[in-house]
């Protein structure tokens, strides 16, 4: 019987998965119980992110007290400030990549600002590129989440489910 490592050039070799397209595999363990699920984070990719914007934009970000991806006094469709030059466009439109893909990768909690600012991408002003590291900022503070994966049947009979 020949083995498929012989067959072929596995990277990382076999066994569990470890990573799936910049997310983070492992298990998680439940406190308390001996119950053990899948998880995935987005901890490595966003950490890479991080430093690439630090590395390009002179190692600042915002200030640490970004407390929520979305900030309650910013309109970004009231803002007239300067449109973003050729490079900063480019730069603001790759922002807008990692943000989505980090969605993607289970970071719920940015989804709404995120798509909040993509409807720019065409046409971005210097604000929208502040607050687009705003939400950079935000995730460099509240960079360990994942998602762990409840592999158990449920049983929703009970529950009354209507159509709208």
């Amino acid at each position: 019987m020949v083995k498929l490592e012989q067959m072929f050039k596995l990277k990382g070799g076999i066994g569990e998965p470890t990573n799936y397209l910049g997310a983070t595999i492992g298990k998680h363990k439940v406190p308390g119980t001996e119950q053990e699920f899948w998880c995935m984070s987005s901890t490595a990719y966003l950490k890479e992110a991080l430093r690439n914007i630090l590395k390009e934009k002179g190692g600042k970000l915002t200030s640490k007290d970004v407390t929520t991806p979305t900030a309650a006094y910013f309109h970004p469709k009231l803002h007239e400030s300067e449109l973003l030059n050729e490079d900063d466009h480019t730069y603001y439109q790759s922002l807008i990549g990692v943000l989505q893909w980090l969605s993607e990768l289970g970071r719920i909690d940015i989804t709404f600002a995120t798509l909040s600012m993509v409807k720019f991408s065409a046409a971005p002003r210097a604000n929208h590129l502040t607050y687009v590291l705003s939400i950079f900022s935000y995730l460099k503070t509240h960079d360990r989440s994942r998602l762990v994966f409840d592999h158990q049947k449920r049983d929703w009979s009970h529950r009354n489910f209507t159509e709208y």
